[in-house]
């Protein structure tokens, strides 16, 4: 009989399966505990992200992660702290399209916490540098969160414009994910407007 690997969920206060699981004859069963709660990711996350012999950009990840829960969370200084520290990081090590998606977290914090303004400037800060290091996916999700935010605003035109250019870096992306790894970049390249 071949080998079968399950695994399964229990409910971590009753625990029924491992209780049963416990008194079943059969061998090489494995019942463990995780804490999937978000003060546990938390937790983790902070230590990831203070673990000074992991390389650099792993602890950025950690902190990425961090900012985006505190977003979640609507501690909103808390992510633009994290999000300022991440763009620094990303200036300083010279890697634009995270620096760019650095900016769009800030954007997305800005608006939520309630300054619209500053955060369509942020997020046209973000697109700058997405449209001239040529990222795609940065780009695709900063046009959307700079439509949503001139719309927030009243900048019907502003929101119009970046909407037509979401799409059709969307499209352009779609189609890049679907050509083959022989097609050169420049089939995936898209035409940027100048967007006020």
């Amino acid at each position: 009989m071949a080998a079968l690997r399950l695994i399964v969920w229990d409910e971590l206060e009753r625990a029924p399966l491992r209780t049963s699981l416990a008194t079943w004859p059969a061998e090489h069963v494995l019942a463990y505990t995780e804490d999937f709660s978000t003060p546990a990711l938390t937790d983790a996350l902070h230590q990831d992200a203070a673990d000074r012999s992991a390389p650099l950009d792993q602890r950025m990840g950690a902190v990425t992660q961090l900012a985006a829960l505190d977003f979640a969370y609507r501690r909103y200084d808390a992510a633009l702290d994290k999000y300022a520290a991440l763009h620094q990081h990303y200036f300083e090590t010279k890697q634009p399209e995270l620096q760019a998606l650095a900016l769009l977290g800030a954007g997305d914090t800005l608006h939520a916490a309630g300054d619209s303004v500053t955060a369509k400037l942020r997020l046209q800060q973000g697109l700058a540098l997405a449209m001239k290091h040529d990222s795609l996916p940065a780009l695709v999700c900063l046009l959307a969160s700079a439509a949503t935010v001139s719309l927030a605003l009243g900048h019907c035109e502003d929101a119009e414009s970046y909407a037509d250019s979401g799409t059709q870096a969307a499209a352009t992306a779609s189609t890049c994910s679907t050509t083959s790894s022989s097609t050169t970049s420049s089939t995936c390249q898209i035409s940027y407007g100048c967007h006020g």
